[in-house]
Order: C-alpha cells, then structure tokens, then sequence
C-alpha cells in the first residue's frame, strides 16, 4: 500500500481552496555575479514580494521561508545542524539550507567549491501561510524558482510539485516510509505496520513558532 504523508497544520481558520497566482512572488540573484569560480566567496539573495494588500499570516509559520538546493559547485557557509536543542534555538530552522525571510529577502552565505559546470543553478522553494486584506481567508502557498549559475542570469519559476531541497531526509509525495515507525506526541514509538492495508494513514507535521 502506498503510503501518503501529507503535512497539515490545524488552526482555527478557514483555510480557501486555492490562493490567486501573485499572492506570493519571488525572485534570485547573486550579490557579486562577476565572482563565479572555485576559491570565490559570494552570496545567493533571495527576495519575495506579496500582493497589494496582502501578508504573511501567522497561522503555521511567522513569515516566508525559503529552502535551497545548491549545485555540486557550492558548498553553502555553516554546518547542518540536526540536535534537537540546537535545532530549537533556531527555531527549528534546517540551517544552513532553509532560512526565515524577514522584510522580503534572505540571503545564504556560499563558497565555490569548484568551477561552476553548464547546466547548474540554484533550486528555490518559498513557503507560506497568506491572507487577503480583510482577513477573511488564508492559502498556503509555494513557489519554486531556479537561478543558474551563468554570468547575467535571471531566476525563473520552475515546477512546484517537485519539492526537493537541500535537506535529503525528507519524505516526498508517493514515498514510502523507509521504517514506519513513528513517535506519538508523548514520545511513545508507533509501529505503523499495524495500520498498512487495513486503513488510511495521516501524518500531520508543524513548527515549534511559540
């Protein structure tokens, strides 16, 4: 049986059924592009605009993040952190490839490790929670949007169902779990063999932004 995670937020709004396509707009560029070769310090900076009228919503998360999935070329400044305490203070923040857009741009600190190939570029995902000027409504949305690595290049949108980013240990539409065997909200272990082929499963995942 295929198993689908699917990650939901329960909160005392009326979620709609889908967000107007500029709800939520992005766009990348490298802080000094003439600086493109192994050895070179630089910086991707990402920046994001909502529409007219709009904003962030706090009902999953504060503001916009922003994943990234770097080249074979860019090693990203910082390790990864997976401590759990570490992991809190940074509000559980996968540093160094997800960041917290504050004021519409983030940016992520990389070096070249090696000559950038043909072909590579940056990966971008943007997530967030929306709501319209009254208040009335709030969409989750995210974009995906790539910057190659090439000298004048402009980031442009790319598909939004591939949802890769820079962390590989997470679950994508259609996978299955490699052990299911999940903690309850205790703590507890759940050996979820018990529940495959005899009933749907959910698995319902948040952020610790309190």
């Amino acid at each position: 049986m295929n198993m689908l995670a699917v990650p939901t937020i329960l909160m005392g709004v009326a979620l709609a059924s889908s967000p107007p396509p500029d709800a939520l707009t992005a766009g990348a560029r490298l802080a000094r592009p003439e600086q493109m070769k192994k050895g070179a310090s630089n910086t991707l900076v990402v920046r994001n605009e909502m529409k007219e009228g709009w904003s962030p919503s706090t009902a999953g998360i504060p503001n916009v993040i922003v994943q990234v999935k770097s080249p074979a070329s860019v090693k990203l400044t910082g390790e990864r952190e997976t401590n759990l305490k570490k992991l809190s203070r940074a509000e559980f923040l996968r540093l160094p490839d997800e960041r917290l857009s504050m004021d519409g741009k983030v940016e992520f600190p990389f070096e070249f490790v090696a000559d950038p190939k043909p072909n590579e570029r940056f990966e971008i995902n943007l997530l967030a929670y929306v709501t319209n000027p009254d208040e009335s409504d709030v969409w989750f949305v995210r974009k995906r949007i790539a910057l190659p690595l090439t000298t004048g290049a402009e980031s442009q949108p790319i598909d939004a169902r591939d949802s890769s980013w820079g962390v590989g240990d997470e679950l994508e539409l259609g996978d299955h779990l490699p052990q299911p065997t999940l903690p309850r909200l205790e703590g507890e272990p759940l050996d979820l063999n018990r529940f495959i082929g005899k009933s749907n499963i959910v698995i319902t995942t948040y952020r610790a932004y309190w």
